[in-house]
């Protein structure tokens, strides 16, 4: 699977904490599916859009395996009940990329399915995502961004 893991080191507890972070586009047959982009051109070399094609039309991704990236295993884009299902512990922030009510309700159902309220945080740059989201089901805690300025203030304070 092609998506970021962070890992943070508690120094106070000495344990490992695992979140996955993942990105979400909705395809035109309406599969939930884990992308950055929602154009493919970077990842598959095919310049196409995730929500123009259904899902088993998508161009195959290209994921080096090792890290010298020498090797090019090629895979489809999982979907989000692949990682749910595969690592039912592990909490996960979710960005929903794209103002589609369709995702974010599909989500919220997936969300709920898989009992994850408690280990996920949803939302999207644009507050109208993270507002969407809330009103939906506001039991699953938030992700939100804050602009660099307003980091920056709160920094110096």
């Amino acid at each position: 699977m092609c998506f970021a893991l962070f890992i943070r080191i508690s120094v106070q507890s000495s344990r490992v904490q695992i979140c996955w972070k993942i990105d979400l586009h909705l395809t035109k047959d309406e599969k939930v599916v884990i992308s950055h982009d929602n154009n493919l051109l970077r990842v598959t070399g095919v310049d196409v859009n995730i929500s123009d094609l259904n899902y088993k039309d998508l161009p195959l991704l290209k994921c080096p395996v090792n890290k010298e990236g020498d090797s090019n295993k090629e895979k489809k884009n999982s979907f989000t009940e692949e990682v749910f299902e595969k690592f039912p512990q592990v909490a996960i922030n979710i960005d929903i990329k794209v103002n589609n009510d369709i995702l974010i309700s599909k989500v919220n159902e997936l969300i709920k399915e898989y009992n994850r309220a408690n280990i996920t945080v949803w939302g999207n740059f644009s507050n109208d995502v993270t507002k969407k989201c809330y009103n939906l089901n506001p039991q699953i805690p938030l992700l939100f961004f804050c602009k660099k300025s307003f980091i920056a203030c709160i920094s110096h304070l």
